[in-house]
């Protein structure tokens, strides 16, 4: 029988974090509502064979980035995590990048991004074989984009933990909702300018990857932000919107756990059913920089880079463009 059967698409070290005892979590399910408590962690998360039968990419993942990820995320400390190397932060910036492109939720995406115009085009119903295979390729094919952002962490000491869900890594583009031409447009690739990833790694830490040219992150000279009540709010129900089947959180001993959990899955609803992406966060802690360099939709050294004046006359050569990005 070949290796690596039980293939997780988010590492286990992650999701330990999230568990009291480092065995068991509590799960809220999103196609249900409801609550669970006491789930192996184990068994989430994974599927059968998920990148192959020959084991090759999950042990790429498991003794590759993972395994260096899981030692420089030992201790969450705050001292600890300010001193982190360059090539530690690169190393993370990697490991966030690929996460977000490893999960089940990832492989819908692309593959729903294809087939449906493909079907449109051809004429006749188009199914993709292994997105996820095809998702894992996209990350590799644009990694060289992700060493330009810079990454911080973000301190949760409110009462509200952050929550994760089975497709962590949220992409954001907090400038963009605040353009008054780019917000028109529905979805945003990658690589447009003012482009965030919000991983939460633990109940009281979330990395955040950002475009130093959109955003100043609290203290230049820190690696660290301090989050505010709200923040977590916008934060938790991108977890929700993110997710496919369920959130996990270290504990729902309190009622007022469920009641903002539950909240968070009744927008979710309402947004999915009015087709919605966004939530119009104003995060305390990334404060968007007004007039610099307004006039490019994405970086400079991409070849897919137009004026933003083109974009509004006309907005479909955007999203064709943006659509390129994933």
């Amino acid at each position: 029988m070949p290796a690596h059967k039980n293939q997780h698409y988010v590492p286990q070290f992650i999701l330990r974090n999230f568990s009291p005892d480092r065995i068991n979590f509590s799960a809220f399910l999103l196609k249900s509502g409801e609550f669970k408590e006491r789930i192996p962690l184990k068994s989430q998360c994974q599927e059968d064979y998920f990148y192959g039968d020959d084991g090759l990419l999950e042990s790429a993942f498991a003794d590759g980035i993972e395994n260096t990820s899981s030692k420089i995320l030992e201790d969450l400390h705050s001292s600890r995590l300010e001193k982190l190397s360059e090539n530690e932060l690169s190393d993370l910036k990697r490991f966030v990048w690929y996460q977000h492109h490893r999960t089940i939720g990832a492989a819908n995406q692309i593959k729903q991004s294809l087939e449906v115009p493909l079907s449109k085009v051809l004429g006749i119903p188009i199914k993709m074989q292994d997105p996820q295979i095809a998702a894992v390729e996209t990350a590799h094919h644009l990694e060289p984009s992700i060493y330009d952002l810079q990454l911080k962490f973000l301190l949760n000491e409110t009462l509200e933990q952050f929550v994760v869900s089975d497709h962590p890594v949220v992409s954001y583009n907090q400038w963009v909702e605040q353009h008054p031409q780019l917000k028109k447009i529905p979805f945003l690739g990658l690589g447009a300018q003012g482009t965030q990833f919000f991983f939460p790694i633990s109940p009281t830490v979330c990395i955040a990857l950002f475009d130093p040219g959109k955003y100043q992150y609290g203290n230049s000279a820190s690696r660290i932000c301090k989050t505010l009540k709200y923040d977590i709010s916008y934060l938790n129900r991108l977890q929700f919107l993110n997710g496919q089947e369920c959130i996990y959180l270290s504990s729902l001993a309190h009622s007022s756990a469920k009641d903002v959990l539950k909240k968070y899955w009744i927008q979710r609803e309402k947004a999915q059913s009015l087709g919605q992406t966004r939530v119009g966060a104003r995060f305390s802690f990334a404060v968007p920089f007004d007039g610099r360099d307004d006039s490019k939709l994405f970086h400079p050294n991409d070849p897919h880079t137009i004026d933003i004046a083109a974009l509004s006359r006309n907005p479909r050569l955007a999203e064709t463009l943006c659509k390129k990005q994933l």
